[in-house]
């Protein structure tokens, strides 16, 4: 199957409402946002920093035919820090950055084409949080970094039947960083997450059947990370999670059937590292994780049979690594896991539905996880795990429950 294969768009008889959006990012016209928070005293502090090349949103009632294009040849930054010395409620810290953006809500049926491209630019997101008051008793509440980084975004939400065949090509280079570095403070919680992607196209539906046509090429260098250094207490827990993945791909439907179908390509490196160094977590566990892959799909279908027919192609290396330090506490779980290729179709067991499904996948590149853990004091349990896949793909039913 060619990465040119899309599903065919159905036919709805005089559509409602009539959509076309056309978007150019050329060289030279970078997008960046910066905020940066230097606080001394405060109950909160959250500092926000979005970017995005091209971005459109829709919200439509009744049947709608939509097209969408856009491309985006510049970069796309965004950074985010946020800086305290006493902060008695909580602290967070945010970065997204996009290229290019399609989202759209709908009640009726969708008929949507998309095309997304992002060519020879740089994708970063970072979010950086401080905390550092010299007290080794002083307590604040929940201590959050996030940071999101995608070339490609498409996702479609809503009622009624959806078809949707959409391309997304992305050569950027894209990268998601997120770190929070706490010296002698004790929190709630201290968490960091850092996701990134080349292509990622997502559809939900509720009723009526999901026909989506993917076609997914990346060969940009794909990173994430991640990085928690705690040297006081997080009395509730410590998290430290890195994602990477070159093309993704997901339909839900919770009451009618679904197929996709298309193709992935990837070759470009994908690499997913976290991090994290805690001095206690008493009431809580040391959670931290990596997650890298070059291609996956996911169908998973509530009352409607399922087909999934996504052809995946990895030629670029992945790698996974988790390095947990962590001091005494409830527990601690470690966990690095890297795939080439990942498909999965999931339906309801109890429904008079079928899972079917035509999968291709080849793996070229390099596939490496690594997971180390050191602990100091005593902690009921600690688990480390690592994980690597050329090819997964895996077919299941389960209950209304989602046994």
């Amino acid at each position: 199957m060619s990465a040119a294969m899309w599903l065919s768009a159905a036919s709805y008889a005089a559509p409602i409402n009539n959509g076309q959006n056309t978007q150019e990012g050329a060289v030279g016209g970078d997008v960046t946002s910066e905020t940066v928070l230097t606080l001394d005293q405060a109950d909160d502090g959250v500092a926000l920093a979005t970017a995005q090349g091209n971005s459109v949103t829709g919200d439509y009632y009744d049947e709608t035919a939509f097209a969408n294009q856009q491309s985006m040849a510049a970069d796309t930054r965004a950074r985010a820090q946020a800086n305290a010395t006493n902060i008695y409620g909580g602290l967070n810290s945010s970065g997204v950055a996009q290229a290019n953006s399609a989202s759209l809500i709908h009640e009726g049926a969708l008929d949507m084409t998309s095309d997304q491209t992002a060519s020879g630019s740089t994708v970063e997101a970072i979010a950086l949080l401080r905390l550092d008051n010299g007290d080794p008793d002083a307590y604040t509440g929940d201590l959050t970094t996030v940071a999101q980084g995608t070339a490609n975004a498409l996702e479609t939400n809503g009622y009624g039947p959806q078809s949707v065949t959409a391309r997304q090509s992305s050569s950027a280079s894209v990268r998601a960083e997120a770190r929070s570095d706490v010296n002698s403070v004790n929190s709630r919680t201290a968490s960091a997450s850092a996701v990134s992607a080349g292509n990622s196209q997502s559809a939900r539906t509720y009723g009526g059947e999901a026909h989506i046509g993917v076609d997914q090429t990346n060969s940009g260098a794909i990173t994430s990370v991640s990085d928690v250094d705690h040297e006081g207490d997080a009395i509730w827990g410590a998290t430290s999670s890195a994602q990477s993945v070159g093309n993704t791909a997901q339909v839900l439907n919770d009451d009618g059937a679904i197929r996709i179908d298309g193709a992935q390509i990837n070759t470009g490196g994908v690499s997913a590292s976290a991090s994290l160094s805690v001095y206690g977590h008493d009431e809580g566990l040391a959670l931290g994780s990596s997650n890298a892959v070059g291609n996956t799909a996911l169908a998973s279908a509530l009352g409607g049979s399922v087909y999934s027919g996504v052809t995946q192609t990895n030629s670029g290396d992945v790698s996974a690594t988790t390095l947990v330090n962590a001091g005494a506490g409830k527990g601690v779980v470690a966990s690095a896991t890297a795939m080439g290729n990942a498909q999965s179709a999931y339906i309801c067991s109890a429904c008079v539905t079928a899972n079917s499904g035509t999968i291709n996948q080849i793996n070229s590149g390099a596939i490496s996880a690594r997971t180390q853990v050191t602990t100091q004091g005593y902690n009921p349990y600690v688990t480390g795990s690592a994980i690597a896949v050329g090819n997964a793909a895996t077919f299941s039913s389960r209950d209304p429950g989602g046994h």
